[in-house]
């Protein structure tokens, strides 16, 4: 859903100006306020599952209104850094980190990311907010949504803002690792809404776009981190970009090595599209706090609802050689890796808005 306002519309002058000139080298410009509060101040709010499908929604209708949208060349003027289509340029930064295995990690990630970011070249582009965040994306009163911020607009494939949406969202997801869970709850609700539901190239770039975005963070982290190490807020979201990065890695790993074996693509299963794999699939029960004998590390369980049957959740120990091996196999090892002003305008003209940005 969204809320009565979609974005912060931008207020006139008494000359009807967009902009105020203040003296010979001074502007300013005015925005109305959104009255909300950030996304992150609900990571651990029970109402959690709703607000999920929420940003699944409102994915569908910014990307709806923003399609046929001209920037007039603004975006492919200027540099952009955080632009996910140049993710690999942050490889230079990789030796700036010292742990051997978070480098590792990132250079799989990079490595992995390059045939996603061909694959992109044929996909259609469109203007993007470019940087829909948890604190970019508001809260309003009665649970619906909002968003400020335009300042990183780009031109690109509208499954690269659907992924560095999710590579913040899904940061702090509950300690049971349910983000394939909850990766597949935004997912389906952009695909209830939108009038062009998810294709299986957008599927398939997803999650290595998702964890290139989250070695943006890091790696940019590292690097301001080496030009000011005493200033702790510019590495503020490089643990939890750090946790989610493995977690992504150990899914794609799961189901690239499943595919191989001539089994379903991932996108099969975040997307259903046959009767026979439309079901259910739950991944919220992975205890990752529990030991469970002498292997507690990797014997980790998972309840997987298929349609139709009960909805019992199984404990650590439990048979399970009557459910999905994929299944069982993912959740044991997700255990182990646990261890912009003109696009304001048009949208306040499409829908107004009343934040400042």
């Amino acid at each position: 859903k969204l809320g009565p306002e979609l974005a912060p519309r931008v207020i006139k002058t008494k000359n009807g100006q967009i902009t105020a000139r203040l003296g010979d080298s001074r502007f300013a410009r005015l925005s109305s306020w959104i009255q909300g509060e950030t996304f992150s101040k609900f990571r651990n709010s029970p109402d959690r599952q709703s607000l999920l499908t929420n940003v699944g929604v409102l994915l569908a209708q910014v990307l709806s209104k923003l399609e046929d949208f001209d920037d007039f060349g603004i975006s492919s003027a200027r540099p952009l850094s955080w632009d996910l289509r140049n993710a690999t340029s942050v490889s230079s930064y990789l030796s700036l980190v010292k742990d051997i295995h978070q480098q590792q990690l990132a250079r799989k990630c990079l490595a992995r990311v390059q045939p996603a970011l061909e694959k992109l070249k044929d996909l259609p582009s469109q203007v993007i907010h470019g940087d829909l965040n948890d604190e970019n994306l508001l809260v309003l009163p009665d649970g619906t949504l909002g968003l400020i911020d335009f300042g990183d607009f780009c031109r690109a494939p509208r499954i690269v803002e659907i992924a560095i949406c999710l590579a913040y969202i899904l940061f702090f997801s509950p300690e049971n690792d349910q983000v394939f869970t909850e990766l597949r709850t935004i997912l389906l609700a952009f695909n209830n809404k939108s009038s062009k539901p998810l294709n299986e190239t957008e599927l398939e770039v997803l999650l290595p776009l998702i964890a290139a975005r989250n070695c943006q963070t890091v790696l940019t982290a590292q690097y301001r981190l080496s030009l000011t190490p005493h200033d702790s807020y510019v590495a503020i979201s490089a643990e939890p970009a750090w946790r989610l990065m493995a977690k992504i890695d150990t899914i794609i790993s799961t189901f690239s090595s499943q595919k191989s074996n001539g089994q379903s693509s991932i996108s099969s299963y975040l997307l259903p599209t046959s009767p026979q794999q439309n079901t259910r699939r739950d991944f919220s029960y992975i205890d990752t706090n529990k030991p469970n004998g002498p292997s507690s590390s990797s014997q980790r369980s998972i309840a997987v609802e298929e349609k139709g049957e009960k909805n019992d959740a199984m404990p650590p120990g439990k048979n399970h050689s009557n459910k999905d091996p994929l299944l069982l196999k993912l959740g044991a090892s997700a255990a182990v890796a646990t261890a912009g002003l003109l696009v304001t305008i048009f949208l306040s003209r499409r829908r107004g808005g009343s934040r400042a940005s």
